[in-house]
């Protein structure tokens, strides 16, 4: 799995009350992010639609870092993204994009994020990109 470090986000709220929510309708792929982020000490939530996730994110002030599948039901990743930015700036983004739209992603959009996942990942590395995340991430505090 190849994690990409992008500029132009804001830092997240501290670490001991941090929320991380997950959006993904893939059950697996949710699974496996689920697990890695619990294992860094971090209560997650799962949604498995964009709409769904928007309304949590929106709900739940506590929720400091997102992971968004790039193409969600009802309401895309990318498109959280940009709304984050807009009305939750210190909220951390992670987008998720397979592997055959990256090139498409870089050239074709203005990514709304700091950070990108690509698809698939095998679950053994899983663990350690999110516990890199996660430090990046709350670093910044």
């Amino acid at each position: 799995m190849k994690l990409e470090r992008l500029q132009g986000s804001s830092g997240a709220a501290g670490l001991q009350a941090a929320e991380v929510l997950i959006a993904d309708d893939d059950p697996s792929c949710l699974a496996a992010l689920e697990s890695a982020f619990r294992i860094q000490g971090l209560r997650t939530i799962s949604c498995r639609d964009g709409r769904e996730a928007w309304a949590a994110i929106r709900g739940n002030p506590r929720i400091s870092l997102v992971v968004l599948n790039w193409m969600l039901p009802r309401l895309d990743g990318h498109a959280i993204c940009r709304l984050l930015r807009k009305h939750r700036p210190a909220v951390v983004p992670v987008l998720m994009i397979g592997q055959s739209f990256l090139r498409e992603a870089w050239t074709a959009l203005d990514l709304q994020t700091r950070y990108v996942l690509t698809k698939p990942f095998p679950k053994s590395g899983i663990d350690r990109t999110v516990a890199s995340i996660v430090l990046d991430a709350f670093r910044r505090c």
